[in-house]
């Protein structure tokens, strides 16, 4: 269940598309690893695009375009 959380102005929080950022950066950085399953890669992928945090957005879908 997914809730979202506004902030004193009625905009959505960033928190979730910060931790969904970051879960993308681990997957390209720790991807030679191979600690990284393919359940977590569908995982991200099932949360992307991101919307809330433009900033955010433009970094993790850069990464996930260099990767395939």
């Amino acid at each position: 269940m997914q809730q979202n959380f506004k902030d004193e102005e009625g905009r959505p929080h960033t928190c979730n598309d910060n931790a969904i950022s970051t879960l993308g950066k681990c997957i390209y950085y720790q991807s030679a690893q191979s600690i990284i399953t393919a359940q977590v890669k569908q995982l991200f992928l099932s949360k992307l695009p991101l919307k809330n945090d433009i900033d955010e957005a433009e970094a993790v879908h850069l990464l996930f375009l260099q990767q395939i």
